[in-house]
């Protein structure tokens, strides 16, 4: 499992940040670092990766989302902790 990684995600380079405590995301937008675009992603009680639905990202990002939760759940993937 990583901490910090990048991943391309259709066509849009992404950096993921990993937390514990609760375990959430960060995702930054690698090409938007100045616009101050932060994806966090959460688990919800049900233990299902969720992005907030009030904040307001790009309709590309709403667009991406499950991709982006599949990055997620590969890197916590017991295969990912070499």
């Amino acid at each position: 499992m990583q901490k910090t990684f990048l991943k391309t995600v259709e066509g849009h380079i992404l950096e993921f940040n990993r937390f514990l405590y609760p375990v959430r995301y960060t995702v930054l937008l690698q090409r938007q670092f100045q616009t101050g675009i932060v994806i966090i992603v959460e688990k919800d009680p049900q233990e299902m990766w969720f992005i907030n639905p009030l904040l307001q990202l790009p309709g590309w990002v709403r667009e991406i989302t499950s991709n982006i939760f599949d990055v997620i759940a590969e890197n916590e993937s017991p295969a990912s902790s070499n």
